[in-house]
């Protein structure tokens, strides 16, 4: 239903189309993004809107999660370490907007594959996870594709801080990216630093990558003091966490996820470096904008004078407020590059 009334009220725009709503576990994010890929890769859309939203409102998973071992006692999320007991829960909403790259005025990253595989070939209740499987899943992802897997230097893995599918995980990860490398391979994981968002898990992965790419450093997997002596990788120098931030010249990245019943997903993406230009022009330039609040607008007039020799981000902000919006009922304007910048704001 809410679904529904979200494509009711983007129809009032120049949004048009589908909606659907998955839900495919703890993988969620990336099976929204290979459907979303899959549609504008075969002409079906020409871009698409794909979000996830986890809330830990119902108590009755914190019990079942808490008898099938999978909760951290203390609260804390300690992926890889010796002293690891699990996770805890977090809420979540991660939205994205994917479209062609032709056709994309800013661009974050490529998306070079996209998979996911659900493993009913294999023995053991929802909680066993079938290391030769997983393998065999990511060297066919990368069979398809014309990058190597030592070619990619960091994997943001699902990591949740449980012993035995960290173990699991990194053992797989190790045998299919570091076979023929000659270098270690960075790894993280996000839920040390908020938690396991669950529905929303392989969103916030995403996001710490796209964050990661845009500036270039490689965010703490936090919490991480002595490796699990039971993950390898991680004792012969195949695999190294990255537990402080670390300066990244980024080229392509990918993305782990599991699910609760070996649902397993796998993303490739590839950075899109830019070299922003930032000028100085000796005419100011007018640049209007609206929002809901007197705040907000207030807001958004600091930034355009804290970012007046950023050229692309004025331009963005002039197309997005080029239309009318609806609910924006608060308008400014500013001068940009001005000796003394003026700006007025209106009802």
């Amino acid at each position: 239903m809410l679904l529904g009334l979200t494509t009711y009220l983007l129809s009032d725009t120049v949004i048009l189309g589908p909606s659907v709503a998955y839900d495919a576990n703890w993988i969620s994010g990336i099976e929204v993004i290979r459907l979303a890929y899959d549609a504008i890769r075969t002409g079906q859309c020409e871009s698409v809107i794909v979000g996830t939203a986890n809330l830990a409102l119902n108590a009755e998973f914190q019990w079942l999660y808490s008898d099938m071992g999978l909760l951290s006692p203390d609260g804390s999320t300690k992926a890889f370490d010796v002293d690891a007991k699990g996770y805890t829960r977090s809420d979540g909403v991660v939205v994205l907007y994917i479209q062609k790259a032709s056709d994309a005025r800013r661009s974050y990253a490529s998306i070079v594959n996209v998979e996911t595989l659900f493993d009913g070939n294999r023995e053991g209740n929802i909680q066993n996870l079938s290391v030769p499987n997983m393998v065999d899943f990511i060297s066919k992802f990368y069979e398809k594709i014309d990058v190597k897997p030592e070619e990619v230097e960091f994997v943001e893995t699902y990591g949740c801080g449980h012993k035995v599918t960290d173990e699991k995980e990194l053992d797989a990860l190790e045998r299919a990216y570091c076979k023929k490398r000659n270098n270690l391979l960075l790894i993280g994981s996000v839920k040390t630093n908020t938690g396991h968002s669950e529905a929303s898990a392989a969103m916030f992965s995403i996001a710490k990558v796209l964050i990661a790419m845009e500036q270039g450093i490689i965010p703490a997997t936090i919490q991480f003091e002595n490796a699990n002596p039971n993950i390898k990788g991680l004792l012969n120098g195949n695999l190294q966490v990255v537990s402080k931030n670390r300066q990244w010249n980024p080229k392509y990245a990918a993305v782990n996820a599991l699910g609760l019943n070996s649902y397993y997903g796998h993303l490739l993406l590839k950075a899109n470096p830019q070299n922003k230009r930032s000028i100085s022009e000796d005419i100011p330039k007018l640049v209007v904008a609206s929002t809901r609040t007197e705040d907000g607008i207030k807001d958004i007039l600091q930034q355009f004078k804290d970012k007046s020799t950023d050229v692309e981000f004025i331009q963005l902000s002039q197309d997005l407020f080029a239309m009318p919006i609806l609910g924006h009922l608060y308008r400014g304007y500013t001068l940009v590059g001005a000796d003394e910048p003026k700006h007025e704001v209106e009802v």
